[in-house]
């Protein structure tokens, strides 16, 4: 218990901090924040499909003894998945209210 407050105090202050450093970065990436809850929902449903391909992608890099190549494609392919499967995940979850709401629209 003695260490509570330092927990929970960095359990606050690590997400926001990155909040507050989000606000500032000069990149557009409203595409990765729309698409997020796609990515979140069907995460659960890749889960063990994403192991064993970081474990393919770590078996066939082991020749780089630093591991940073391992570490590098895994980031990359995380990145990938975000910008490509996160949209398919996301719009799946809306397609029911964009379906709805173009019928609505035609029938009027």
């Amino acid at each position: 218990m003695i260490w509570a407050p330092l927990e929970i105090g960095n359990n606050i202050l690590q997400p926001s901090l990155l909040a507050l450093s989000m606000v500032w970065l000069p990149l557009e990436m409203s595409w990765w924040g729309n698409t997020s809850l796609g990515c979140y929902v069907f995460h659960h449903y890749f889960k063990e499909l994403m192991y064993l391909l970081n474990q393919y992608i770590a078996d066939q890099l082991h020749f780089d003894p630093t591991g940073i190549l391992c570490i590098i494609a895994i980031i990359c392919f995380a990145v990938i998945y975000s910008t490509f499967l996160g949209p398919v995940g996301h719009y799946t979850l809306l397609a029911p209210k964009l379906l709805y709401t173009k019928l609505q629209s035609v029938t009027k």
